[in-house]
């Protein structure tokens, strides 16, 4: 029954952030660009716990036609998120001025508008657009480029002309009939003289026909055939979506491949284990397949406390992970709310209410984390253990 009370209690917190993260706003932001010789306006939007949590720092998704796809980028950003199957990402997104111009590799004289800028384009991002945003935000050298038909035209050009400008490309439904597929010839080039390539490429494709069809096929099989030794890829052929929804279910399978391995399973470690080594370990290999620095957050500790806590009723385990989650985050007064429920359960009430009176100190005086430390002060101190209704 504690068990059913915990899972309930996790469910309505859950359900709790849904809203919340439905309302996190995309902030305005502009600079002007020498290379391009003119404004260029942005929609950033920020994870959820980005200004309370300021020792913190996070990967960049650089997403292109901004406007149009930032809420279709967004939604299962945050859900993932959210669940700890990703990790929370800052989204740019960058409005357009000439699409057509900024998008293309080369120049057609027969297009109805000026065509050709690709190149600048990334010179912009490269020069301007990301120094800019590592100035301003709290980032890590880890930078994804997303975009869609002729956006995704601009991220199979980018990984094939500068791969190191970002560390993972989203092509959805790219326009690779450009120039007879020039771009498609000229993958199978790259793959063959960059045998070592460390990045990653997720490219979807719908219901169209012609060409689009016939490039992502031989697009698909240059990388199933020719794929560098530590680059990874992921083809989607969507028969019954179209053109519009392939950027919509394909932002969804892009977050989730790139992420594969993020999600640690603690339902699996056996008796034996030791958590804190494992929760540790994990985050160790993180760090070497994405190339920065990544550490355990507070809820991971969190989430593997009250799982030995009340799933496996090892309230010593479980004491164990809280404490060491109150060392490497020594001012979170919710990692001491979770030590101090941990030892009251195991009934070291005396150094329960030690821990308490800490957490109290560390939390404003509004807060629910302060009202849920005094409660549980206050039902101790009549000898019930746990914060229960």
């Amino acid at each position: 029954m504690k068990y059913l009370k915990y899972i309930i209690c996790i469910i309505i917190a859950l359900n709790c952030n849904v809203v919340d993260a439905s309302i996190i706003a995309s902030i305005d932001d502009k600079l002007y660009s020498k290379v391009l010789d003119e404004n260029r306006e942005l929609l950033v939007r920020l994870p959820k716990g980005y200004k309370e949590n300021r020792d913190r720092r996070y990967p960049v998704l650089y997403l292109l036609d901004g406007p149009e796809q930032i809420s279709q980028t967004s939604g299962p950003l945050d859900s993932l998120s959210r669940f700890e199957l990703i990790p929370e990402l800052i989204v740019v997104g960058i409005k357009n001025t000439h699409r057509d111009r900024d998008f293309t590799p080369t120049v057609d004289k027969e297009w109805h508008t000026k065509t050709g800028g690709a190149d600048n384009f990334l010179d912009f991002l490269e020069t301007e657009l990301k120094p800019y945003v590592n100035k301003k935000y709290r980032t890590v050298d880890y930078n994804i480029l997303a975009g869609h038909s002729l956006g995704g035209l601009l991220a199979l050009h980018a990984l094939q002309t500068r791969p190191s400008l970002f560390q993972a490309h989203f092509a959805f439904s790219p326009s690779i009939w450009w120039n007879e597929s020039k771009v498609v010839k000229d993958m199978k080039v790259f793959l063959a003289s960059n045998t070592k390539l460390k990045n990653y490429l997720y490219v979807n494709m719908g219901s169209e026909l012609g060409d689009m069809r016939k490039g992502f096929s031989e697009l698909r099989a240059s990388f199933e055939n020719n794929a560098p030794e530590y680059f990874r890829f992921k083809a989607d052929l969507f028969e019954h979506e179209d053109h519009v929804t392939t950027p919509i279910i394909g932002q969804y399978h892009a977050y989730r491949d790139l992420y594969s391995n993020w999600r640690i399973r603690i339902a699996k470690f056996s008796d034996e284990a030791d958590p804190i080594a494992l929760i540790t370990e994990h985050y160790r290999k993180l760090t070497q397949r994405y190339g920065y620095k990544l550490l355990p957050p507070e809820k991971i500790f969190n989430e593997a406390g009250y799982y030995y806590l009340y799933s496996r009723k090892d309230a010593k385990t479980a004491i164990k992970i809280f404490l060491h989650n109150v060392k490497v985050n020594p001012n979170s007064g919710n990692a001491y709310d979770s030590l101090v429920e941990a030892l009251g359960v195991d009934g070291q009430v005396e150094e329960a209410l030690k821990q308490v009176e800490i957490g109290l100190e560390l939390t404003n005086e509004n807060s629910n984390i302060h009202a849920a430390l005094l409660k549980r002060k206050t039902k101790m101190a009549k000898g019930i253990p746990q914060l229960e209704e």
